[in-house]
């Protein structure tokens, strides 16, 4: 007699039951091909990595600061192997930054190389650095101004004979210290179209030796006399005469911008300018205005309180501004409104105390006779400012509207002196920046203090400034013990960190 399964009647629980031991079988396969993935990915050449990604790392590595910039990222890469040579030459983007400096001589070949491979539509990034340095026992400027100006008149003649024309720069750069260089780049601007432009940088450093005969701004016409790029997002002008940023145009030239610092030197700027060029910019999120002047603030200049203008920026970020006179930095805080504001830094090389720091203090509080100060930045998280001038009564009462400051900097003073008080008003803070640190003893104790109160302090970076050789031998056990309670970082005048 045959045995009787029942298959016909566990048909479904069977059916089931596979179904079952397929989705494991499935997870298990999904899991295993993850793993040989990692694996494959840790053991993985670089050799072997896909053109694709091979390209984005040389990407990724053309601008690090290890490479000096007489050495070429695109220099290396090729000559590594016979595969990076070949993924270089295809990649044309790794091609599209032009740079001139005052050392190289024409015929320019390394940049004609360059614009040979990356292609004829590609856009470009121009950087240009013409600089006179004084010759030491000598009364001789070399490369001579009047080298520098033919130079950079062969340099662009240059870059329009290789199709390198305006139309195509997606960023340019000058740096100078002669002013005929800069009259000639503003001419370029002036009377060249540039659709493509995201971003503009023009530093000229004001050397009054420089023997030049041409100093003089010219004709107040605006950079952009006839056109402004509608991509151009970022702006960097230092040391560029007023009358070319704000000239006698009705409407502001520079609208739209992210990033906007500003550099005055000489003249100090006009407000209602200066306060339209604002306002054009709403969108702006990282604001850094300076004003180099050795001549005594002009009232004249100065908004009245019922006139003077509102600018609302709502997508300001970050604020930096350095100044002579801290009565400039009230009246700019005065003018704006920015409820974002997340970080402010706050500079100054001249010291006026004439000047009362209450006055400056009032433009970051609230405070009503009787009541705590509240903050006219309530999202504020970092703070830094140098000299530490303001007196340790008000920024006491500046760290009282600000409990959630996260990082702060300041210089090594009397502040550190008093590390409980200070514990007790910077309960959040996370980052500590001291600059012109000459000695290590009452930083330790104030850390040390700091965190037996339980302020989560991680991070410390001191500016040694020109000190570092000194602290080096004489206080390497400070150094230590600072290391062994946060990160420590020492930087010194070069920016060499230690």
């Amino acid at each position: 007699m045959h045995a009787v399964y029942p298959y016909t009647s566990n048909k479904n629980v069977l059916a089931a039951v596979s179904l079952a031991q397929k989705s494991e079988i499935h997870v298990q396969a999904i899991e295993l091909t993850r793993k040989m993935a990692e694996q494959h990915n840790i053991k993985q050449r670089v050799n072997q990595l896909p053109p694709e990604i091979l390209s984005q790392v040389f990407m990724n590595c053309g601008d690090e600061y290890w490479i000096p910039k007489y050495i070429d990222c695109q220099t290396i890469v090729t000559a590594v192997c016979r595969h990076w040579r070949k993924v270089a030459l295809n990649t044309p983007t790794l091609w599209t930054e032009i740079v001139v400096f005052d050392s190289d001589k024409e015929p320019y070949n390394f940049a004609a190389l360059c614009l040979a491979r990356s292609g004829p539509m590609t856009p470009l990034d121009i950087k240009i650095e013409l600089r006179s340095h004084f010759v030491p026992n000598s009364s001789r400027w070399e490369p001579s101004p009047r080298d520098l100006i033919q130079r950079v008149c062969s340099a662009y003649e240059f870059l329009s004979a290789h199709r390198a024309t305006t139309s195509r720069w997606r960023s340019f750069h000058l740096d100078t210290n002669v002013f005929g260089v800069l009259a000639h780049t503003i001419k370029l601007i002036q009377t060249s179209p540039m659709p493509r432009l995201q971003s503009i940088q023009l530093l000229f450093e004001n050397d009054p030796r420089i023997p030049e005969r041409v100093r003089d701004p010219g004709p107040p016409e605006p950079l952009f006399l006839n056109h402004t790029s509608s991509q151009l997002r970022i702006a960097k002008f230092i040391g560029v005469p007023s009358p070319y940023l704000f000239g006698n145009t009705p409407r502001p030239q520079l609208t739209d911008l992210t990033c906007l610092e500003l550099e005055f030197l000489g003249a100090q700027p006009d407000f209602g300018q200066l306060g339209s060029m604002l306002s054009a910019n709403p969108r702006i999120c990282v604001l850094d205005l300076s004003v180099s002047s050795d001549l005594d603030y002009d009232s004249t200049l100065r908004p009245s309180s019922k006139y003077a203008p509102k600018i609302y920026l709502s997508s300001l970020r970050k604020l930096c501004m350095s100044y002579s006179p801290s009565t400039w930095v009230k009246d700019i805080l005065g003018m704006i409104d920015a409820p974002s504001l997340r970080t402010f830094k706050l500079f100054t090389s001249y010291v006026d105390r004439r000047e009362d720091p209450a006055e400056l203090l009032s433009c970051f509080v609230h405070q009503v006779a009787g009541s705590e100060p509240t903050p006219r930045f309530p999202l504020l998280k970092h703070f830094s400012y140098e000299p530490d001038w303001l007196g340790l009564d008000v920024l006491e009462l500046f760290l009282i509207a600000y409990p959630k400051l996260t990082t702060f900097g300041l210089e090594l003073g009397p502040w550190l002196d008093v590390p409980l008080r200070t514990a007790q008003l910077l309960p959040n803070l996370t980052y500590l920046k001291v600059s012109e640190a000459n000695r290590l003893d009452s930083l330790r104790q104030a850390i040390t203090v700091w965190k037996d109160a339980g302020v989560p302090l991680t991070r410390v970076k001191v500016d040694v400034g020109l000190h570092w050789d000194f602290l080096r031998e004489a206080a390497e056990a400070e150094l230590k013990a600072i290391r062994e309670l946060v990160k420590l970082i020492v930087v010194d005048d070069s920016g060499k960190r230690h």
